[in-house]
């Protein structure tokens, strides 16, 4: 008994007739359909694009800047960095220092090469 169900008819378009995408264009979509953070959306001006490109050097980064900078995701800089670190806190917004990102590195690159000696 068929329903009519356009599996079942013959005008089905075969899988050559159906144009493929490939793994770029998919990306590609989903780049374009991201959301803007809430705080890039209130207020554009300060979005990261244009802080790249400011002639002011950067004092302090946020969490998610201060992780990028050191190549870490933002779990791991919470649990194993943070910790460590000095942090100015303004409402929900924490900024580190780049001196403190600093100190911090070579704090930490002067326990392995003791451990190594």
């Amino acid at each position: 008994m068929s329903r009519g169900l356009p599996f079942e008819s013959a005008e089905v378009a075969r899988s050559t007739d159906v144009p493929a995408v490939t793994a770029a264009q998919t990306s590609a979509n989903v780049r374009k359909n991201t959301m803007i953070p809430a705080s890039e959306q209130a207020n554009p001006r300060f979005s990261a694009e244009k802080r790249q490109h400011s002639k002011v050097p950067r004092l302090a980064l946020s969490v998610s800047e201060a992780a990028e900078a050191l190549g870490v995701s933002t779990d791991f800089f919470a649990e194993h960095v943070a910790p460590e670190l000095r942090v100015v806190r303004r409402g929900r917004r924490k900024l580190i220092a780049v001196r403190e990102l600093e100190a911090w590195l070579d704090r930490n690159a002067a326990r392995v090469l003791e451990e190594i000696a």
